[in-house]
């Protein structure tokens, strides 16, 4: 993975955005370990994608997604 030259972190919240044009679904999650997944819901040749960041915000592990739904249990209705 490519490091921008003194790049900053950057804050990003839980949650869960959708690109109607492609048909992405973006999953931003933080994990109790101090981690982040973001996982890439859509039609991938191989399946849903998930990228988890360490807690330095680099890439730490990436693969198919283990997940089958874009819609975790703290998602509610408003």
């Amino acid at each position: 993975m490519a490091l921008k030259p003194n790049g900053n972190l950057c804050k990003i919240r839980e949650q869960i955005v959708k690109d109607e044009v492609t048909g992405i679904t973006l999953q931003f999650e933080a994990r109790d370990d101090g981690t982040t997944k973001l996982v890439l819901f859509g039609k991938f040749p191989f399946g849903n994608r998930e990228i988890i960041f360490d807690k330095n915000g680099e890439e730490g592990a990436a693969g198919i997604a283990i997940t089958g739904s874009c819609r975790p249990s703290w998602l509610h209705e408003v």
